[in-house]
């Protein structure tokens, strides 16, 4: 006898209406008053509510909470995505004492329902999927924001968040469509633009192993496939290369970056529990200290950084942090930075040029020359700043007694565009290769500073030790120079010695 087994059906992934998310949602923020809160923020063409959800303990100021937010931009047919984020919503507003945490230190944001229409109707066909206008919440994009405001409600209601709360962190969930399939499921890797990509590897590697853990397993992009990354055309050997034949696509996250430097990831979800496991890791790392960073929160601060020298955002709080942020972000093109050369191993010159007039005044001649030590020119570049009674002449002749640098190589920096005034405050780094320091010689523009994380100067090893001068709104000026010679606390050798040959030595 035979049998004939009837061909498994593809249905969508199980979940409640938006009229049924909604209802849920704010019975949730009613029994945990002072936790959640729920907003439309948004409505589709047929009037359907785009939801936020919003989470955060209430007896907390909000002035030193980090910002997180998460969407589901492909929601209308990628509904684990949003069984996901409601199993997110659902832990994050609960008893655990991580969650409880999380909710002191940070507003988390989550979206789960970012394409309410295809989602009411349990969308399933591919076809119509992308012939229809629910994709575009996703891919509809520009630098600017949505490509078709009018006709996208949906995508503006993704932009007024990201616009009202500038995140540090943007991570938008995309998954399968049916609930009886899976995929290869991935954190930040896009496999629709091979611009979308965070610039931190090392936290989609946590949250990865968080999911690994329980033993699921992700893939890995250009590890997994062995293959060297590249996200431009390579003519001829394409094959060998990961990624080179993707397209630079602007898609949703892409406009959190470029217009608030906020960490950007997609990941892909096969299954609900590994949707949770790798967003609570995520929210684990805004509670934490990150490399390079003196503050817990997500590395979102340092915009720019050349050799030793970096550029971050100044205050005390997180809010200022963002504010400052946020504006050297966007005036990053008037802004240049480097520092001396040869990089003393016992010391360090910093230029920070907020305007192309001020680069250009005391910058040398050349300014963007190799290294040659035939034509030195930190010297000269000096006298110009002495001439300036802003600088200390007396000290930077100092720092050049001191000093083996000799020279300064600026970055190709061309910039016609409009230069306003630094208002929010700058951050200067200075990155040193050492375990600790003793300092000889510190100074701004010429002048000693005192131990602050306002108007000063503070010292931090995460790793080796990174020096952070602090120039409060009010006393940024076009052009800054910081010069530091100092006593190593480790005993390094140099070269190789006649009695190295001693195999016993």
């Amino acid at each position: 006898m035979s049998h004939v087994h009837q061909r498994p059906e593809l249905g969508p992934t199980p979940g409640p209406s938006i009229a049924e998310m909604e209802e849920g949602l704010r019975r949730w923020a009613a029994a945990r008053p002072g936790i959640m809160q729920v907003e439309t923020v948004g409505r589709t063409p047929k009037g359907l509510p785009v939801l936020l959800c919003r989470i955060s303990d209430a007896d907390v100021a909000d002035e030193d909470k980090q910002v997180a937010l998460f969407t589901s931009t492909h929601s209308g047919v990628e509904r684990v995505t949003t069984a996901g984020l409601l199993q997110l919503i659902k832990w994050l507003i609960g008893d655990d004492s991580l969650a409880e945490e999380i909710r002191r230190r940070q507003i988390v944001l989550i979206m789960p329902a970012c394409e309410p229409e295809s989602y009411d109707r349990k969308l399933i066909d591919v076809a119509e999927f992308f012939a229809g206008r629910s994709r575009w919440v996703y891919e509809g994009w520009g630098w600017d924001g949505p490509l078709d405001p009018e006709n996208q409600p949906e995508a503006m209601a993704v932009k007024e968040v990201v616009d009202r709360y500038q995140p540090e962190v943007h991570q938008d969930v995309h998954g399968i469509w049916f609930e009886q399939s899976t995929m290869t499921e991935s954190t930040g890797i896009s496999w629709a633009s091979n611009l979308y990509r965070g610039y931190w590897r090392g936290i989609p590697d946590l949250m990865n192993q968080a999911a690994e853990d329980a033993g699921y397993l992700t893939t890995r992009g250009e590890e997994s496939a062995g293959q060297m990354l590249s996200t431009v055309p390579v003519e001829g050997v394409e094959r060998w290369f990961y990624g080179s034949t993707s397209t630079p696509k602007v898609v949703c996250g892409l406009y959190s970056y470029i217009q608030y430097h906020s960490i950007i990831q997609t990941m892909e979800v096969g299954w609900e529990e590994s949707t949770v496991l790798r967003l609570r890791r995520l929210l684990q790392v805004g509670n934490e200290v990150w490399r390079e960073e003196p503050y817990a929160g997500y590395p979102a601060n340092q915009v720019s950084c050349r050799s030793s020298v970096a550029i971050a955002g100044w205050g005390r709080t997180a809010a200022q942090r963002r504010a400052s942020r946020v504006e050297l972000w966007r005036k990053l093109p008037q802004i240049s930075h480097t520092c001396g050369w040869p990089e003393a191993r016992d010391g360090v010159v910093a230029f920070v040029s907020t305007s192309p007039e001020s680069r250009n005044l005391y910058a040398p001649g050349d300014a963007s020359s190799a290294p040659n030590l035939n034509e030195p020119n930190l010297e000269p570049m000096f006298a110009k700043l002495k001439q300036n009674p802003r600088f200390d002449g007396d000290a930077l002749d100092e720092f050049l007694g001191l000093s083996v640098s000799r020279q300064v190589t600026w970055p190709q920096v061309e910039y016609e565009g409009p230069v306003e005034p630094i208002q929010n405050g700058l951050a200067i780094r200075l990155r040193l290769p050492h375990p600790d320091v003793t300092f000889k010689h510190l100074r701004l523009d010429g002048h000693v500073m005192e131990p602050s994380d306002v108007d000063g100067y503070f010292v931090y090893h995460n790793p080796g030790t990174i020096v952070q001068v602090n120039i409060p709104p009010g006393k940024v000026e076009d052009f800054h120079v910081v010069t530091a010679v100092f006593d190593s606390a480790a005993e390094r050798r140099s070269g190789f010695h006649p009695q190295d040959w001693d195999l016993n030595g």
